[in-house]
């Protein structure tokens, strides 16, 4: 059959989120299905699925199909189509020049059972709400391998929060039915989403995401039970006594030139000053940044903070101008319309 390579090439894009098992030797395979005029890749890491489709006039076909060599050689074809026929054990392409790919000839591809998702309604989430969790709540997620259920992404009927118990985000622009822990597997797959509507169905520790071209099947992260409450931190925004607005690109060059002055002896740590209209940034060997804010300050302070984690913080913002904060000596904090950070100073 012959398909339009970039109709190939954006459905690989998607699916090549995906990561593999070493130990799964199927992780290492895509499954290519053609019927009833629509084209899908399946990959799966074993856990995670990650289904993509089009609607297009094609054969029928179910190939195991070696991942990588597949993926490569479609990004690397110029020509308009590609002409896909199936061999015995082996799928022959034919694009710029033709190419021989190995299929899988053992046990069928996993699939997962979304027939019992069947009778849960679920909820529908704009695709730019929940694509927000991969960019604002991703600067406070943990990324130790110990981090247990503290490197997921905790949904509420209030909002999605993520901690690694230094930085705390709170992001309500998606509010779940019930508490449901995403792994940062299934966060990077739901990255892929381009439909404008998405569906998140829930059942027993299994999680269904679904839109027009794109199906998510993963698995809870465990641990859920354990996740910190986090709500008398977020309190904190109800102290809030210096308060300010300063815009994030300014503030981020200046932490970026200031950073060659930071040793990594010092832990990336320097003094962050406010007072009256500046916020100075400083070295514990004397070279500053200095930035200007549009409000006075109502008190001095000084306080140690991590320039690292606070830049971090700072770039998963979506708009320039950011509402600064301080809580006496303890916490930092940062807010946008439906985002609110807290980020504990240095002792």
């Amino acid at each position: 059959m012959q398909i339009k390579t970039i109709v190939l090439q954006n459905l690989i894009k998607k699916v090549s989120k995906m990561g593999t098992n070493k130990n799964l030797g199927i992780t290492e395979y895509y499954n290519l299905v053609g019927e009833n005029g629509k084209l899908s890749i399946v990959a799966t890491d074993g856990v995670n699925y990650i289904e993509a489709s089009v609607k297009e006039e094609c054969e029928d076909i179910n190939v195991i199909i070696q991942a990588e060599t597949f993926a490569k050689i479609i990004d690397k074809t110029t020509k308009e189509f590609v002409d896909i026929n199936v061999e015995i054990d082996h799928v022959v392409l034919k694009g710029n020049g033709k190419y021989k790919i190995p299929i899988y000839v053992g046990e069928s591809y996993p699939t997962p059972d979304y027939s019992k998702f069947d009778t849960i309604e679920g909820f529908k989430v704009g695709i730019d709400d929940i694509k927000s969790i991969g960019i604002v709540n991703k600067s406070a997620v943990s990324t130790s391998p110990n981090g247990g259920a503290l490197n997921g992404y905790l949904m509420t009927p209030n909002g999605v929060v993520t901690t690694d118990e230094k930085r705390i985000c709170f992001n309500d622009r998606v509010r779940s039915t019930e508490n449901i822990l995403l792994s940062k597997e299934l966060v990077t797959l739901i990255g892929t989403i381009t439909d404008l509507d998405v569906v998140v169905r829930y059942n027993e520790g299994q999680i269904y995401i679904e839109s027009e071209t794109t199906k998510i099947f993963g698995n809870e992260l465990e641990g859920k039970e354990t996740y910190p409450d986090t709500s008398s931190i977020l309190d904190q925004f109800n102290n809030v006594v210096n308060r300010c607005r300063i815009s994030k690109s300014v503030v981020i060059k200046a932490l970026e030139r200031i950073a060659l002055f930071v040793s990594p002896f010092d832990k990336y740590e320097c003094s962050m000053i406010a007072e009256d209209n500046t916020i100075q940034f400083e070295t514990f060997e004397g070279s500053f940044e200095e930035v200007h804010v549009v409000e006075k300050l109502d008190e001095f302070i000084e306080v140690i903070i991590n320039s690292i984690n606070f830049k971090e913080l700072l770039n998963g913002l979506s708009q320039e101008e950011v509402n600064l904060g301080f809580v006496e000596d303890q916490f930092i904090t940062l807010e946008q319309p439906h985002v609110k950070i807290v980020m504990s100073t240095c002792d």
